[in-house]
């Protein structure tokens, strides 16, 4: 028998509210300040014409149709670069990869804040007993996932959380949690029918994409 479950923010947000899409929003708005916000909110609804009477707006936990958009610009801007390229390094297509360069470093700022609001959540130096609690239901939860999987069942979960809150729980009850990475050289094989899996289905803090594939850090 195979269980599969999909697990969202919820989770996150349970175990620190500051982790909720509204409230990081709220941190990346800070860190980019007013005008900046607005701007790149003007520019990132360019990507999104099939939602253009919806205008992006922070109260909506929104960072994602914010730092999407720019991610999705840059890449275009590099793909048009490529077609009107002949080996030519004419103003105008330096202009091009100029743009690009700056919206992915727009786009690599809100992912960072993103990021270190989460360890902010995540790591406290010296727990309180409220803390110690959340990590307790956080750490019993994850260990009933793992403990589901044996030789009549296999887990599978998908998550849509940007955090490893899940993740490193699970490895608090098992040894080997599979993430769809077969092993690299330094890394003994997992045998998947064993360890119950998770697959973060976007924001991972643990895949990174290189120019050969994608590959764990």
């Amino acid at each position: 028998m195979s269980t599969v479950l999909l697990i969202g923010n919820g989770l996150s947000t349970g175990f620190d509210e500051r982790l909720s899409g509204n409230a990081i929003t709220a941190q990346v708005n800070e860190a980019l300040g007013a005008d900046l916000r607005d701007l790149l909110g003007r520019i990132a609804e360019l990507a999104q014409p099939e939602r253009a009477d919806e205008p992006i707006g922070a109260e909506r936990g929104d960072f994602e149709r914010l730092a999407g958009p720019l991610d999705r610009l840059a890449e275009a801007l590099l793909a048009i670069q490529d077609l009107v390229t002949l080996g030519e390094d004419a103003a105008p297509l330096r202009g091009i990869r100029e743009a690009s360069e700056e919206l992915r470093r727009q786009y690599f700022s809100i992912v960072g804040t993103v990021l270190r609001e989460v360890d902010v959540c995540c790591i406290e130096p010296e727990p309180d007993d409220e803390r110690r609690d959340a990590w307790d239901r956080l750490n019993n939860f994850a260990a009933e996932i793992v403990n589901w999987t044996g030789a009549a069942n296999s887990v599978t979960v998908f998550t849509l959380n940007y955090d490893s809150l899940l993740m490193s729980s699970m490895l608090q009850a098992t040894q080997w949690v599979y993430d769809g990475f077969r092993g690299r050289e330094l890394n003994p094989v997992l045998d998947r029918w064993q360890n119950p899996a998770l697959y973060h289905l976007h924001g991972s803090v643990s895949w990174v994409r290189k120019p050969e594939g994608i590959v764990t850090k």
